[in-house]
């Protein structure tokens, strides 16, 4: 095994950019879940205020309801 500091300068400068290409992916990956995530968030929010229109109407007229 050689030692760090006797690797030639291109290939540290390779493995540097190998590493940095990966956490650079990696974290384009974590701000597309992020959004992912976010969307997920609103569309929940959606259904939620939608279930609360729902029943404040059942409540406003529950005949209107009855099958």
């Amino acid at each position: 095994m050689m030692p760090r500091d006797s690797a030639e300068p291109g290939q540290r400068d390779d493995a540097y950019e190998t590493l940095l290409s990966r956490d650079t992916e990696r974290a384009e990956m974590q701000i597309r879940l992020a959004k992912e995530q976010i969307q997920l968030c609103r569309r929940q929010q959606t259904e939620t205020s939608f279930r609360i229109q729902l029943l404040k109407a059942r409540l406003d007229d529950p005949a209107a309801f009855e099958f």
